[in-house]
Order: structure tokens, then C-alpha cells, then sequence
């Protein structure tokens, strides 16, 4: 039933979860550095 979806497919929600989340805390502290900079870091991070 599961088979339907692509792992890729839960890699990209949870990957819109992790920035989303990422910019309420960055909008909270009032600083948000470069979103560039921070993307391969959650990428290594997860792997």
C-alpha cells in the first residue's frame, strides 16, 4: 500500500518541515543567516 510512495518523496516533506521549522526559530531570534549555508548542513546531518 506504502509502495506507492517514493522515499524521495518523504525526503522532500521532511525536508520542508526541517525549513520551516528553521525559519520560525530564525524569525524568533531575529537573525537569520543564509539559508544556503544551513541547507548542506541538515542534508550531512541526516545522513
Amino acid at each position: 500500500m506504502f509502495d506507492y510512495f517514493t522515499p524521495s518523496n518523504w525526503f522532500w516533506i521532511f525536508m520542508a518541515i526541517l525549513i520551516s521549522c528553521y525559519v520560525k526559530i530564525a524569525s524568533a531570534r531575529h537573525s537569520v543567516p543564509p539559508l544556503p549555508s544551513f541547507a548542506p548542513a541538515s542534508i550531512i546531518s541526516l545522513f
